[in-house]
């Protein structure tokens, strides 16, 4: 059995396909026709709260603390931050925050710093790693994952210490989502 588009490419005696645009017009027609269901758009699902599990929320923890602690994009995070801090490397850009940094001449909250979204970010990872751990515990998971858990938490715990020293506020959220002072 000959296809539609064999028929048309079939040259007859005395005739010619002139049109190399006539080809691509029938070619193409030819491929939607054949994949209407490939072009038939389903509508998106949305993540539900029920429909977070405990692996979504590891896989969450894990991307949480690496962007954390080593950064991700253009923007500085907690190592290049304490790197500048302890005088392991040295601004040499025109970024004013960086050079502000290596200084110890930190600015004002709302002119904002180097070092403001790598501390952010390790709070984030530090409750995204306790969210993770609980919902492990809670749904009886026991072993590896739980320790890689608490592990990440205790590196965040080390990385605000050494990085921000002391008087940091660690709070807490219940599950319920009311804030305990830290």
């Amino acid at each position: 059995m000959e296809t539609m588009f064999g028929k048309i490419l079939k040259q007859k005696r005395g005739t010619r396909v002139h049109s190399p645009a006539l080809l691509g017009a029938v070619a193409l027609s030819a491929l939607l026709i054949g994949c209407e269901d490939i072009l038939s758009v389903t509508d998106r699902e949305f993540l539900t709260p029920e429909g977070v599990t405990p692996d979504l929320l590891v896989a969450g923890a894990i991307r949480d603390f690496n962007t954390a602690y080593s950064g991700g994009g253009l923007v500085d995070r907690f190592l290049s931050t304490s790197a500048l801090i302890s005088d392991e490397t040295f601004s040499t850009g025109t970024f004013t925050t960086r050079t502000a940094t290596d200084q110890r001449a930190q600015f004002t909250l709302s002119q904002g710093n180097t070092s403001d979204l790598g501390y952010i970010e390790l709070h984030q990872a530090r409750r995204a790693s306790i969210r993770a751990r609980r919902a492990l515990e809670e749904a009886g998971v026991a072993g590896s994952l739980v320790s890689d858990m608490r592990v990440m938490e205790g590196f965040t715990w080390i990385a605000l210490g050494e990085a921000f020293c002391s008087n940091i506020p660690f709070s807490d959220i219940t599950p319920e989502g009311e804030l305990v002072p830290g």
